[in-house]
């Protein structure tokens, strides 16, 4: 709740997640496509 979690006051959520950011991308493209077998997910290692 208030953002300042890395110390770093000039940005509050700089990094929060990068590989959260590639997997919402997966999540959101096999929503899109209505797939969601890891087969469909090269980006996925699962």
């Amino acid at each position: 709740m208030g953002g300042k979690h890395g110390g770093q006051a000039g940005q509050p959520k700089s990094p929060p997640r990068p590989r959260q950011g590639e997997r919402d991308e997966d999540v959101v493209a096999k929503r899109h496509t209505g797939q969601t077998d890891p087969d469909s997910a090269p980006t996925k290692p699962k």
